[in-house]
């Protein structure tokens, strides 16, 4: 007899979006340009998502989609069931808001935290992220692991998920730097994608083909030499390494 197809198919990871809105008006993200509509999940709804993918009983769950979950009043009770359930809870954040006790507290929980940050120049950063706050991510990261410490625990595997731009590009060597200095776990580098202006942006990043021969140069052996020393550990979105070789066009 044949297995049915609920016995012999088990999902291993859940995507659970409580929220497509943002905090941040980044100026390269779809959030800021003027036809973009947000949604949020209602408080009941969530709660009732949240105890139905504990038991289904997930190995993996992923807290987010588009938009940035913790900007959700009580998101941090919503998802409570989940972390204290021992499934693999993974969160993306901007970690750009001052989090409260509570909030740091589900976060040490996680297994894995992804902050999206693309440059350790304050001058950079505020560009990009308009509204962001470079100050606030390293107060969370060390209050992060502060808690996770308290408890004998190592806490979740913190990492950065980077747009590679014009802009941030030439920072690159000074931003692997500071996030092996600060002991982040791992890097992630993602294409820019071309979004137009956002209105009263008054600046616009710039994609990697708009740099020098030997600013690519440069990019691709900082990118060579951090995935060889593997601190952090680095993760290039799929066509990264083709984009950068296919604009160099001399090589030494």
């Amino acid at each position: 007899m044949k297995k049915s197809l609920s016995k012999k198919f088990k999902a291993y990871t859940a995507h659970i979006e409580f929220t497509s809105a943002c905090n941040l008006n980044c100026i390269y993200c779809p959030v800021s340009q003027p036809d973009y509509s947000a949604q949020t999940m209602k408080a009941e709804i969530r709660d009732k998502v949240s105890c139905s993918a504990k038991m289904l009983g997930f190995k993996e769950i992923i807290l987010n989609g588009h938009g940035e979950t913790t900007i959700i009043s009580g998101w941090e009770e919503t998802v409570s069931p989940l972390l204290e359930s021992g499934v693999k809870c993974k969160l993306i954040s901007n970690a750009s808001k001052l989090f409260s006790e509570h909030e740091i507290t589900a976060l040490s929980k996680l297994h894995t935290l992804t902050i999206s940050c693309d440059s350790f120049s304050n001058d950079v950063y505020r560009k990009l992220r308009r509204g962001g706050s470079l100050e606030n991510i390293l107060g969370n990261i060390a209050a992060i692991r502060h808690v996770s410490q308290s408890r004998g625990e190592h806490g979740p595997s913190i990492g950065l998920s980077c747009v590679l731009g014009a802009d941030n590009s030439p920072l690159l060597e000074e931003f692997i730097l500071f996030a092996r200095a600060i002991g982040i776990d791992f890097l992630q580098f993602c294409h820019l994608k071309d979004y137009p202006e956002p209105p009263n942006a008054g600046y616009q990043l710039m994609p990697l083909s708009t740099l020098s021969n030997s600013q690519l140069l440069t990019i691709r052996h900082t990118l060579n030499r951090a995935i060889d020393t593997n601190r952090p550990l680095i993760s290039l979105q799929a066509g990264i390494t083709e984009e950068i070789n296919s604009l160099i066009t001399t090589d030494p």
